[in-house]
């Protein structure tokens, strides 16, 4: 990724190959077309190829800022449902609301795996999503996972991954998945 990987993402010139380069319509302005590369292709490659989330799927999204609220509208135009954004700020879990989100939670209400398996009918997440790169939102997300389920894992830490129940994991067959970037 140009910018992140390697120098060049805000050079005035840069080269490309043309594998690289796609025409950007003109019904859509160049600073709608400039995000697209990042906060709309990174969740949809984490919600497509690495989850592959389907219609109906129970989901998470934790941190709703530029990629997670991109996540909450692909995953609604996706069908899954019901789609449940965690955000400690108010105004993030809002946005999270007016883009599709079924259900907004603060990730510090003490009912939230509650509220989450009565969203889901019990069945707790088939796949939670985690924007914000941090070790809580991770142990969280892990413990409202339903069997089988999957964490995706897109913000991006240097801190430890802790699973707090191995034997637990393994007999629910969780799943934890990395992806970076939009390669896809």
């Amino acid at each position: 990724n140009r910018g992140v990987d390697y120098d060049g993402g805000w050079a005035g010139y840069a080269l490309a190959t043309a594998d690289t380069l796609v025409a950007l319509p003109e019904s859509i302005p160049f600073e709608q077309g400039a995000i697209i590369p990042d906060a709309v292709s990174t969740p949809w490659g984490a919600i497509t190829t690495t989850a592959d989330i389907r219609p109906a799927q129970a989901v998470g999204v934790w941190g709703i800022g530029g990629l997670g609220v991109h996540a909450v509208q692909l995953l609604r135009a996706i069908g899954a449902y019901p789609i449940i954004a965690v955000d400690p700020a108010p105004a993030a879990r809002r946005r999270a609301l007016d883009f599709g989100a079924d259900l907004a939670l603060d990730p510090a209400d003490p009912g939230l795996r509650d509220r989450i398996l009565a969203a889901t009918g019990g069945r707790a997440l088939e796949a939670a999503f985690d924007f914000a790169g941090v070790a809580a939102v991770r142990e969280q997300a892990l413990g409202v996972l339903g069997p089988k389920g999957r964490l995706v894992l897109i913000g991006l830490t240097d801190q430890p991954l802790t699973v707090t129940d191995g034997t637990l994991f393994s007999y629910l067959q969780h799943q934890i998945l990395g992806h970076y970037g939009s390669a896809e």
